[in-house]
């Protein structure tokens, strides 16, 4: 007999779980993930240092749809944090 777990050790993902959930018992057949509930995904995935595959497989997301999500946010962050790399050549 196996028992489905419901929760995992992380309450963090276990919040965008209940969201996710909650979600989908609401929506219409067919429609898309809301911006937010990605936002929340990408978030947990990357504060709480969890694989993809386990967020994705927790969430029930397809995984490369997941990872297509994150690289979107990547671009954002490099063009805030980039910098010129100094002239080592001048030292």
């Amino acid at each position: 007999m196996t028992v489905e777990k419901n929760f995992t050790q992380n309450p963090a993902l276990d919040s965008v779980k209940q969201k996710f959930k909650s979600w989908r018992k609401k929506r219409i057949r067919g429609s898309r993930i809301p911006d937010e509930l990605w936002e929340a995904a990408i978030n947990v995935y990357h504060s709480e240092n969890l694989t993809l595959h386990k967020v994705a497989r927790e969430l029930r997301l397809n995984q490369l749809d997941f990872k297509k999500h994150i690289q979107k946010e990547i671009p954002k962050a490099v063009a805030i944090s980039s910098f010129p790399i100094p002239d080592i050549s001048q030292c």
